[in-house]
């Protein structure tokens, strides 16, 4: 388990042909709990966390909250803007877990925000421990308005987003950078 230091790991099959094959065989990638989401009515702030246990407890809670996925090493592709784009968040926070992987994960995400012009923040739990996510910030006591804010500037220092141009659904822009398509 990733307390202990080994990687985690969630092979993903696929039925066909009688039998189970290895990997995703062609299924698009959407955000976890999707159903729920279109769901509201509408979302005021929608949380973006790593992996299905926080989204779990945040829904437990009452809060729009969603993951991709395959955990942090996961890249977004257009489905999961298209996604963000038809849910139209107010306003979008996303908690990075306490290690590289989760910062990683953070900033491709806010890549997608920035793309879309969505208001985001990156946030971290008060829980200092390595790879502690916002689960143990509230087992420890703390509300989510007692989340750390992590510096966007740093953050885009740090993981800088890619140079090259990309096709984010509807919007062809570096990161950073709107232009709509014509």
């Amino acid at each position: 388990d990733h307390q202990s230091g080994d990687p985690k790991s969630f092979p993903q099959y696929h039925y066909k042909d009688g039998r189970w094959h290895s990997g995703k065989g062609g299924v698009d990638r959407i955000f976890f709990n999707l159903p729920d989401l279109h769901a509201r009515s509408e979302i005021d702030v929608l949380y973006f966390v790593e992996g299905e246990k926080d989204v779990e407890r945040l829904r437990s809670l009452g809060h729009a909250a969603t993951c991709c996925c395959q955990g942090a090493g996961q890249d977004f592709e257009d489905q999961h803007a298209a996604h963000l784009r038809e849910l139209s968040p107010k306003r979008v926070v996303i908690i990075a877990d306490r290690d590289d992987a989760g910062l990683k994960y953070a900033a491709r995400f806010s890549w997608v925000c920035e793309r879309l012009d969505i208001p985001f923040s990156v946030e971290r739990g008060k829980v200092q421990a390595l790879k502690s996510d916002v689960s143990d910030h509230l087992d420890a006591g703390y509300d989510l308005d007692q989340l750390e804010s992590y510096d966007l500037e740093k953050l885009a220092a740090d993981y800088p987003p890619p140079d090259t141009p990309t096709e984010v659904t509807g919007i062809s822009a570096t990161p950073y950078q709107l232009s709509p398509n014509a």
